[in-house]
């Protein structure tokens, strides 16, 4: 493993051994609007709030941001799950949405789960989620599934069932990270970049903001 760049504020781990050259679509994906709301009304808070990073509740708690701009604040603290930033792994950018880096995905602090186990990180369920896996059809080219190991085709068949679960540890900074952020209409867009603006960012590593937003939408 070498050291990357730091996820939010704390250096992690890459993965050496997990090529994504064969699956060069594979994006790390997050539903803003997940559980109700807006593109706009979700992702302001996350300027004001001053910390440009998505936070899990634990971390929301520790800083003072409001926990109701996550789906299942209470239920995350219950499974383990309130200490990750809930993700998906796609294979196309059609759905509104953070798009981020697709290095993450070689994080060696990240769990994989081919469903949605809502954040389950208790170590007895992750070995018997393990077991179960690898007792599956084809399990021989997969490997195991969970906590990121399993190389390429791993990756290929999680991200078959769009209800997969990537979860990154503790916060992720969108100022290193952000790909590409999709939005609806020309509306939400035009708002996205008057809250960028609003809050002094006005490019992302020497591009124009403008540049990261796109609309699903005609203009």
């Amino acid at each position: 493993m070498r050291l990357g760049p730091s996820v939010g504020r704390r250096p992690h781990w890459y993965r050496f051994d997990l090529n994504l050259d064969s699956n060069p679509d594979f994006i790390v994906y997050h539903d803003l609007t997940f559980g109700g709301g807006t593109n706009p009304g979700k992702f302001k808070p996350i300027l004001e709030g001053k910390t440009n990073a998505l936070l899990a509740t634990e971390n929301r708690i520790r800083t003072g941001v409001p926990t109701s701009t996550g789906a299942s604040a209470s239920a995350d603290q219950t499974t383990g799950g309130a200490s990750y930033i809930f993700l998906r792994i796609r294979k196309d950018r059609r759905a509104s949405g953070l798009y981020f880096d697709r290095r993450l995905m070689k994080d060696a602090d990240a769990v994989w789960y081919n469903g949605d186990k809502y954040g389950q990180v208790d170590p007895d369920f992750m070995r018997e989620t393990r077991e179960h896996l690898a007792s599956s059809p084809g399990a021989a080219k997969l490997r195991t599934k969970t906590r990121g190991y399993g190389g390429d085709k791993t990756a290929a068949t999680i991200v078959r069932n769009t209800s997969n679960e990537f979860l990154i540890k503790d916060s992720l900074d969108m100022l290193k990270y952000l790909d590409e952020f999709v939005v609806n209409n020309k509306s939400e867009r035009d708002q996205i970049i008057k809250a960028f603006k609003d809050n002094g960012i006005t490019e992302l590593r020497g591009r124009p903001i403008e540049t990261y937003i796109r609309s699903l939408s005609a203009w």
